[in-house]
């Protein structure tokens, strides 16, 4: 019975930890997206300042 519940825990840790690591993942994903998104952003603004400037 003692087996079967460290099994279980086992089982409930292991779940965890690959749901978090999936996450883990996805977030990094994520961060890479929005990192490209702010240079692309970054430079329209640069852009567009420039072409103020020269009016």
């Amino acid at each position: 019975n003692d087996l079967l519940k460290e099994f279980e825990i086992d089982e409930q840790n292991h779940q965890s930890s690959t749901r978090l690591y999936d996450e883990y993942n996805q977030l990094m994903e994520e961060n890479e997206s929005l990192k490209l998104l702010t240079q692309n952003l970054s430079k329209q603004v640069q852009q567009i300042r420039q072409i103020q400037q020269r009016r």
